[in-house]
Formats: structure tokens, C-alpha cells, sequence
């Protein structure tokens, strides 16, 4: 079985890796916008201003929080 949490370290301390990682992370995060926009209209509940926020808040939350990893591993040298 690998170790998968060197290999994560490994990969990124490479700004290349880092790099792809969060632009991926980023369209990852447009599409959960769309999703909550979505999934909010189906409920019948997209004309709220604050509903609409709140899909944008969740998108940007949960994109932030997978961006905010590999940032880290790579600011501390892989030293997480």
C-alpha cells in the first residue's frame, strides 16, 4: 500500500502541482455554484437574494477549504 500522505507532501512542494491543483479546484468550485443554484431553483427557492448568497457562500467555502491544503503544503516546504 503507497503512503499516501508523502506522495501528497511529495507532489505538492512542486509550484507546477500546486498550481494545477487549485486552477482544477476552481472550476471544481464553479460547478458547485451551479449545482446549488440549481438544486436551489428545483426547490423553488431561487429568488431569495440571501438563498442565492448562500449557494455562493457554500461554493466558496468548500472550494476554499480543498485550495487552502496544498497552499499550505507548499508555503511550509512540505513540512505540514
Amino acid at each position: 500500500m503507497r503512503d499516501i500522505h508523502r506522495l501528497v507532501m511529495e507532489e505538492f512542494t512542486e509550484m507546477g502541482e500546486v498550481i494545477w491543483y487549485v486552477l482544477a479546484m476552481i472550476v471544481v468550485g464553479f460547478h458547485l455554484w451551479h449545482g446549488f443554484m440549481s438544486a436551489f431553483e428545483s426547490l423553488g427557492i431561487n429568488h431569495n437574494k440571501k438563498i442565492r448568497c448562500l449557494g455562493h457562500v457554500l461554493a466558496t467555502v468548500i472550494t476554499g477549504g480543498f485550495v487552502i491544503i496544498p497552499i499550505l503544503i507548499f508555503l511550509s516546504g512540505g513540512k505540514l
